[in-house]
């Protein structure tokens, strides 16, 4: 749900809505994942999903870009390159730290960049 805004954020530019949207919205967007959500009512997909993800959603939308990247590989490989690949590990984080910038300049979702978990590499010595 946070990409579309995300891309606003870094570009400058409304993104293009997606099929049966009417307009830019986190409300919208609820709508648009309900049954990927397992949901039936927007407003439940805001209270039980988006809100108590808001201090991780630079990290999920770094996975989100990491399984679309893979494609239909992520079905094969499932989710254990996240956890046993440092290349992968270290390109999610590296993309997370992007998207936490992104989070601070998207003023539509309303999230205060300094109540995100905070997820960095650790330097090499």
């Amino acid at each position: 749900m946070a990409y579309p805004f995300l891309k606003e954020a870094e570009s400058g530019k409304t993104p293009a809505l997606p099929a049966g949207l009417k307009r830019f919205s986190l409300n919208q967007m609820a709508e648009l994942v309900l049954s990927d959500a397992g949901q039936a009512d927007a407003e439940n997909v805001e209270t039980r999903i988006w809100r108590p993800s808001r201090p991780v959603i630079h990290l999920a939308t770094a996975v989100h870009g990491y399984l679309h990247l893979v494609g239909p590989a992520a079905e094969v490989l499932g989710f254990a390159p996240l956890i046993t690949s440092r290349p992968v590990i270290e390109y999610v984080i590296r993309n997370a730290e992007c998207c936490e910038t992104l989070v601070a300049k998207a003023s539509r979702l309303r999230i205060d960049p300094d109540r995100l978990i905070k997820i960095r590499l650790a330097q090499a010595n």
